[in-house]
This record gives structure tokens, sequence and C-alpha cells, in this order.
């Protein structure tokens, strides 16, 4: 029996094309979104490799005003097309390509693949070559950490034994279009690997993360690599990957500069390529310059929303500062921030991972359930952008509404966007001080704000980082840093605001 899409999504899905018949023993669900509606480039050069590595592929893409022009630039190397629209994510778009595929048990390999990265950086034959010699019934390129562990789903191998399982075909019967992309992430992505391991299939990365934590030799307090890891993935270790492991990819996201998983290191990328891989960087060059023109505009008014809502962000950690009974609710980066300035306040720290975190944060001793929080006492909710969500789910668990506060109801301007540049920031201390310390670079912050320096001063001390000197930029609203070795000025790196 075959996949079945639910009624509402098979209303999704706008058009189909067969461009010919089964021709290998490989399958490709190959899930494409562009803003543009264009068939970039790199997508072009993926699904080239891809055939030659002898997959059927099918190419589902969420653009959903693509022009057939731009199909047709890669018709060729496709068993078929289908535009649907923009729901579900990647998994929708995999279980839609699946579904169109009656006999997708006759194959031996099925690969779920997206357009979230540049590959094949290297020939994938050895990679493929090796993972089947180990009788993998389900691998990925890289595995985390994060929260629990799971194979990260942008690149999934399943083998025959798994695919031919009822399992396999109860997974993508039971996924549905979700809207809440932390949702996805937490039932789909890391439901994947473990539920087959559950069931005894043998699953596993290319690259394991604990070689990456056995590779560093970085001058980290104890467990802060993994802390990292369980923060950043495989994003902070990109270049490391690729030299030491050969890993054939790297992510897009953390070379787009507006991106708020943008990672500064990645100014010799360039350089890494073209010591280490075969890849034509122009594809990544001509990717990267359409994304550079789409986001020149607003930069000045995204910068001064962001300094518009710090100003009002410290007025109230300043006031919070006279409360000495404080349960901070989530501990995500913004969390992380208000905890390293308020830590004396704060009694309690709520999260739904708070195992996960007691476990790797052992010098705080305070993470605890919800259902440990007391009725009287003062929420503090750090998750900015989800207030109403959370004050549902503290209201249900007898928490008083009168003590729930909320900073980002007091931001003037949109306060999921404030969080995603505070990420971001910190994002980037964490890459940078990567590096520096790896190649014993000096590392500098400069702010032209004294208030968001206290607060990152604050930030690096809880978490170590104490080599780093913190400075005033010269002009307003302004944030970059700098790096220099031996005395000597290496690069400075502008922070563009998301």
């Amino acid at each position: 029996m075959s996949i079945v899409l639910r009624a509402i999504e098979e209303r999704d899905v706008a058009s189909t094309k067969i461009l010919r018949q089964k021709k290998f023993t490989q399958l490709a669900i190959f899930s494409h979104f562009d803003e543009g509606c264009i068939v970039d480039e790199y997508v072009v050069y993926a699904l080239k490799e891809l055939f030659k590595l002898k997959f059927d592929i099918v190419f589902v893409t969420t653009s959903e005003k693509i022009r057939p022009s731009q199909l047709a630039k890669i018709e060729k190397y496709l068993f078929m097309s289908i535009v649907k629209k923009n729901r579900g994510y990647d998994f929708m778009s995999w279980k839609t390509g699946l579904s169109f595929v009656p006999e997708y048990k006759k194959y031996k390999t099925i690969l779920h693949i997206n357009d979230s990265i540049f590959f094949p950086l290297l020939n994938p034959k050895k990679m493929f070559d090796s993972m089947k010699l180990q009788g993998f019934d389900c691998w990925g390129l890289t595995d985390s950490l994060k929260q629990a562990y799971h194979i990260e789903s942008f690149f999934w191998v399943v083998n025959q034994r798994l695919l031919q399982s009822q399992i396999y075909k109860d997974f993508w019967d039971e996924c549905q279009i979700l809207h809440d992309k932390s949702q996805i992430i937490q039932k789909y992505e890391m439901g994947f690997a473990p539920l087959f391991l559950k069931h005894g299939f043998k699953c596993s990365a290319y690259i394991p993360l604990q070689k990456i934590l056995e590779k560093l030799d970085l001058a980290y307090l104890k467990n802060s690599v993994e802390n990292l890891e369980q923060k950043r993935s495989f994003n902070l270790f990109w270049d490391l990957i690729i030299k030491d492991f050969q890993a054939p990819f790297i992510k897009k996201k953390i070379l787009i500069k507006s991106h708020v998983e943008y990672n500064p290191t990645t100014f010799s990328y360039k350089e890494v390529l073209q010591q280490s891989t075969l890849y034509d960087i122009n594809l990544i060059e001509l990717f990267l310059q359409r994304e550079e023109n789409k986001n020149q505009l607003q930069m000045e008014q995204k910068s001064d929303e962001f300094f518009a809502n710090l100003s009002v962000f410290i007025k109230v950690l300043r006031t919070l500062q006279g409360e000495k009974k404080l349960v901070l609710y989530g501990f995500g980066e913004v969390g992380c921030l208000i905890y390293a300035n308020l830590k004396n306040n704060i009694t309690k720290v709520v999260d739904q991972y708070y195992l996960s975190l007691r476990n790797r944060y052992k010098n705080i001793d305070k993470f605890c359930s919800i259902q440990e929080i007391e009725s009287l006492e003062m929420v503090l909710v750090g998750a900015l952008g989800r207030e109403e969500v959370i004050k549902n789910v503290l209201c249900d668990s007898c928490i008083y509404e009168k003590n729930i506060i909320t900073i980002g109801d007091f931001l003037p301007f949109n306060p999921l966007k404030f969080a995603n540049n505070i990420t971001k920031l910190l994002y980037n201390f964490d890459a940078l001080y990567r590096l520096s310390v790896e190649k014993k670079f000096a590392l500098f912050f400069y702010s032209s704000s004294e208030n968001l320096n206290e607060l990152v001063k604050n930030y690096l001390k809880v978490h170590g980082m104490h080599s780093v000197e913190v400075f005033i930029a010269p002009q307003n609203n302004q944030i970059y840093f700098v790096l220099s070795g031996e005395n000597k000025f290496l690069h400075r790196i502008e922070f563009m605001f998301v």
C-alpha cells in the first residue's frame, strides 16, 4: 500500500508531471522552496549529481508560482515534479512525494533531502558506499544531542529493511500539516531516528557528533563544548567537518548575513572550500548575491527597532532587580541573557527541557519543571514572541495571571524579531569565541550602547568567555566584532539585524 494523503493535503497539490518511467533502484525526494520562485543553479547542480548517482528524483516545490521555464531547467534529471502549497515544511513535501510513488517499497534506498545545503562539495559516492557497508537501516549526514538524540533532517537515507517496514509507512501516514515550526521539529525531526531505534533498526550519522567533540581541543569550561553544540549543532563547526571529516555539504543559512543562524566565521568559506573540496564556489556566490540584494532594504529600520526595543528591555530588567524571588520561564538565548543579568534574583528556571539543561549546566542548580512553580511566585517569561501561549500554559498550571511578567508585551516593536536578533548576537559570540580560542586570536566586541555592553559582559562571564574585551562603538545604533592576531588587525565583522 502507498503513503496516503489526507483530503486537505491532497488539495494542496497544484500540479504533477511524470517525466519518465522508473529507471533506478534508488529514489530521492527533493524538497524545494524559493521565495523568488526560481530553481537556483546550486539546486540544478545537486539534482544533476544525484542523477549521476542513479537516483530516480521526485522534485517537490512549494514555490507555488514557479514558472514552467524554471522547472524545464531540471526536467532531464527528474522522474517527477510536483508543485504544492507552502504548508507543512519539508515533511509534508516528502510525504507528498512518497504518496505519488505507490511502489516505493521496491526501491533499495530512499533519500529525503532539501535545498538548505550546498551539496555535494565532494563526490558523495564514497560516503554512500561506506555507509552501505556498515549496514545501517537509516542514516544522515549529522546527528545532534540538542534536546534529545536525533539525526538532522536535511538529509535522511532509508534503506530497504526499514522502508519496507510498517513503522516507516506509519510515520508518514501519521505525518500531518503543523504550523508551529518548533512543534514540527519536536515531533518529526526529533521523532524520526529515535522511533526506528526503538523498534530495533540500526541508525547513525556519517559524521557523528562524538567524533567532532573528540577532535576539538579548546579551552572551554567543562562541558561547554557540548553546551555549544546543544545550541548550535554542526553550524558552529562547519569548517572542521569539511576540512577534517570530508563533509559533502555546507548549510546555506550560516552564509547568509541577514539570517538568524549566520556564522560570522564563514568569512573564510571560500578558502576552506578551495582547499578541501571541488565545489564551484560561483554557485554559492550567485545565491548569496541574490540574498544580499534582497536584504539590503530596511537595514536602518531594523537597527532602529532593535535599539528601541533594547532600551525598554533594559529598563524592565533594572526594575526587576528589586524582585528577589523570580521564576524564569524559558532558557533559550534571551532566557540565558536574562539569567546572566538577574541570576541573584532568580530562584528557579523552568523549561520544558529542564532535565537536559540540568545535565548540561552543572553550575546552575535552579532548573525545574512547571509543576514546581508555586502559585504566588512571580514568573518572568523569557521566551519573547510566545507570550500568549505561555500565559495559557501557566494559567492552566494554576499560576495567577497577575504574577506573570511578559517582557515582550512592553516592547514597542515585534518582540519575536528582537528575540531573533538577541539569538543571532549570542550565536556570533559563540562562533567567534570558538575561532579565537582555536586560532589564538584576540576578540573584541563593540556596540554603541553602554547598557548592551553591560548585558554582554555578564553573559560572557557566566559562559566563561573571559578573554573577550568590550568597547563602545563610535556611531549610533552600531554593533560589530573585531578579530586580531599578534597585535595585527585581521577582520571586522558587522552585525546585520534580521
